[in-house]
């Protein structure tokens, strides 16, 4: 009879649906990096992006859809970095933060590389996606599992207010205005 040492756990295949779907997750901070200090941010995007990658897996999306929209995010994670190198201020706000001023209903930013009209309608329907995912679900925790409570968590409900453009006075406001 075989002695086996039971204190070692039994070696499990990797079974894990998000690792088949974007194999080089972990390498995608270094991926998008100019220097040392990119990387940082890009660990905690690959945290953020993460339950909305394994949500789409969840969609049973086709596989053409599945990598069109893995390496949108991977691009736009790219974006980001290269705005925290173009204004180092965004360095000091969280990147959630970050990436939710560059993303919107309409889109996200303008594809730095000159890309085509349709990689870049491709790109802003991943990041419409995306916004969506993050603004109206309650699924932003680092290990991936969606919480189904019904309102925004304090930190989205800051970033939408944010984001909410103030509605302008009227014309009859601006005449009493003008005449006090």
């Amino acid at each position: 009879m075989v002695d086996v040492d039971e204190s070692l756990p039994e070696q499990q295949p990797d079974t894990d649906p998000l690792r088949g779907y974007c194999p080089d997750l972990d390498e995608w901070p270094r991926s998008w990096s100019y220097e040392p200090r990119d990387i940082p941010p890009g660990r905690q995007m690959v945290e953020y992006f993460t339950p909305f990658l394994r949500d789409l897996l969840a969609r049973n999306l086709s596989r053409k859809t599945l990598r069109q929209h893995r390496d949108n995010i991977w691009a736009l994670g790219g974006e980001v970095v290269r705005e925290l190198q173009m204004d180092s201020a965004l360095r000091r706000r969280p990147i959630e933060q970050v990436v939710l001023n560059l993303i919107s209903d309409d889109g996200g930013p303008l594809l730095s590389h000159h890309q085509s009209e349709a990689e870049q309608r491709s790109f802003d329907a991943t990041c419409r996606k995306l916004f969506h995912f993050l603004t109206t679900s309650k699924s932003t925790s680092v290990d991936g599992r969606r919480r189904t409570e019904d309102v925004i968590d304090g930190t989205n409900a800051k970033l939408l207010a944010m984001r909410v453009a103030v509605k302008p006075r009227s014309r009859a406001a601006g005449r009493r205005r003008r005449r006090a």
